[in-house]
């Protein structure tokens, strides 16, 4: 990983390029744990799920389903596999009763959930929730693919969907008080915004986007590219 994370201005969903990436372990003065960084990983391996299930899509629309059945079936499996590994890594390491399985809602060692130490922690659960939604992005934007060919896919309700967004939308807020760099906001910001619903939600990415444009000219940009999104998404609505 190249500790960059880079967000394309020219796509109208979630999806980044390929040069999108997890922040690397180092990030100015912050050390990733080893917790972090395999998470990292998970999103590194989603996005070339994403790559995959784009190719598959492309030959599908030109040639039609022959011959692609197994290959399909092959990124099926993998996404639920990658969704099994969000899943566990929030079994072990988020702070939010919401994400974490009732069995193991409280720490065995001290009978409650695990509390939220500081702004790496923050950041690693708002990734989660943004490599969450971003996972179903892969699938259900192309649903009508999958459905044809009979196969399941390891997408996200729009209850559950909406709750990834809200939890990127309250960790963003918090995290801009810490010495976190904003600049690392700016993917699971722009993942909340292809699925906000409320004006409430997309006035508060607004706001934090442009408190990261007064230091970070970049995100200027995103914010002409999601503003561009929301008028399309209106018309189509």
């Amino acid at each position: 990983m190249d500790g960059s994370v880079c967000i394309s201005t020219r796509i109208l969903d979630e999806q980044p390029t390929e040069s999108a990436r997890f922040p690397a372990r180092h990030c100015g003065h912050v050390r990733f744990t080893a917790r972090q960084v395999s998470h990292g990983i998970v999103h590194g391996k989603i996005i070339l799920t994403h790559h995959r299930a784009a190719n598959l899509i492309r030959s599908f629309q030109f040639s039609g389903p022959f011959g692609l059945v197994e290959h399909a079936q092959a990124i099926s499996t993998q996404g639920f596999e990658l969704r099994g590994q969000l899943i566990g890594w929030a079994s072990t390491h988020h702070t939010s009763n919401v994400f974490r399985p009732p069995t193991i809602l409280q720490d065995p060692s001290t009978g409650s959930s695990p509390e939220c130490e500081d702004g790496v922690q923050l950041l690693a659960e708002t990734f989660f929730s943004a490599t969450s939604i971003y996972l179903s992005g892969v699938f259900d934007y192309e649903i009508c693919h999958w459905q044809s060919l009979q196969l399941p896919a390891p997408t996200l309700s729009e209850d559950e969907i909406q709750q990834h967004v809200a939890s990127i939308l309250s960790l963003s807020q918090r995290l801009v008080e810490t010495t976190i760099s904003p600049l690392l906001l700016l993917f699971p910001l722009r993942v909340a915004s292809a699925r906000a619903r409320e004006v409430s939600q997309k006035q508060q990415i607004m706001k934090l986007f442009g408190g990261i444009r007064s230091s970070f000219a970049v995100a200027g940009a995103l914010m002409a590219d999601i503003e561009d999104l929301w008028g399309y998404s209106s018309t189509e609505s």
